[in-house]
């Protein structure tokens, strides 16, 4: 009777709990070209996906791509590449953050232990708002599935990038005029003849 009556109980609230498929996808961003940003240049940020072991399908995917400073000191997102096909891509009015809720097309669908970029959005750091220093991306508000069941996803910590300011064309000058002379030293004293 005991029996019976848990598995009139359990058995209902079984199909009432979301499934969610084995394996886990972790997301991250990762700064295309490596080093700090000029003032006034844009840089190229990828997102990531990647599993945990095994693959995974997919059939949708959504992400919030933003920015640690909400005011536009760290700059502003300007344009994004989807590479899982399918539209979705939106970036608020702000600039710092980036959406992305969509179906795959004709693109990439399936994970593996390897990082897979997913999408790309370009960061301009040329609004006369922007202030040098550090900054971060991060990822938030993962959803995945492969249209049947939830895929469960995490992020990966927060990109760090740098804005510097742009050398002055006169210092550039002088510090290659110093290099030139140093080097031309270094020869003349290499070859000129012992007295």
């Amino acid at each position: 009777m005991i029996v019976r009556f848990l598995l009139t109980l359990v058995v209902p609230l079984v199909f009432c709990i979301p499934q969610v498929a084995c394996a886990e996808v972790v997301f991250s961003v990762s700064k295309v070209s490596p080093g700090p940003i000029s003032l006034g240049d844009s840089a190229v940020f990828e997102v990531l996906a990647k599993t945990k072991s095994g693959t995974q399908n997919f059939s949708i995917v959504g992400f919030d791509v933003g920015l640690s400073r909400l005011d536009g000191a760290g700059g502003v997102f300007t344009s994004y590449a989807n590479y899982i096909g399918g539209t979705g891509w939106f970036i608020d009015s702000t600039g710092t953050l980036g959406l992305y809720d969509g179906a795959s097309g004709n693109g990439i669908t399936q994970l593996t232990t390897s990082d897979t970029a997913i999408a790309s959005i370009t960061l301009s750091t040329s609004n006369p708002t922007v202030l040098l220093g550090d900054y971060s991306v991060s990822l938030s508000n993962i959803y995945m599935d492969d249209g049947a069941l939830v895929i469960t996803t995490s992020a990966a910590e927060p990109t760090t990038y740098t804005i510097t300011s742009v050398p002055e064309p006169s210092a550039m000058l002088l510090v290659s005029a110093c290099a030139i002379a140093a080097v031309g030293v270094r020869f003349r004293r290499r070859f000129s003849p012992s007295l």
